[in-house]
């Protein structure tokens, strides 16, 4: 119930830079682990409310507004500078999903790994295609 709490707090602090680190605090005690200098943007939608325990933000991440974990019984782990970008959904039940520091490698039940500067998209996760230099600089 606590941890519910923690992330309202969160949610309700505005968007100023001086809020961050009160927000990193907020999403902390929640149960979240967070990485130094990380960015997290409002509103962040963590379902169930209990599964915040299993997420670990690295540090110098910047997750804009509207990001989803669903992660009741598995780990999101957002590796050193990664950047998340709005809307965007981390759905999982029973695999993991690792986001390392040059790219996104989902590791599920049946080993799909993706590589760097690679575009994810699809339930499940599918490669869609290499981005090429000047896409992700």
């Amino acid at each position: 119930m606590l941890n519910a709490i923690w992330l309202w707090l969160a949610n309700a602090l505005p968007m100023l830079p001086a809020c961050n680190r009160m927000r990193r605090f907020c999403l902390r005690m929640s149960g979240m682990h967070i990485g130094e200098a990380s960015k997290l943007w409002s509103p962040l939608m963590v379902r169930p409310t209990t599964a915040a325990r299993h997420i670990h933000v690295g540090e110098h991440c910047f997750i804009n507004s509207e990001v989803r974990f669903a992660c009741p019984f598995a780990t999101v782990t957002l590796g050193k500078g990664v950047f998340v970008g709005p809307r965007v959904s981390f759905e999982t039940v029973n695999h993991s999903l690792i986001c390392e520091n040059n790219g996104v490698r989902p590791v599920t039940s049946s080993g799909i790994c993706v590589d760097a500067y690679t575009l994810v998209a699809g339930v499940p996760a599918k490669s869609i295609r290499v981005l090429e230099h000047s896409e992700h600089d």
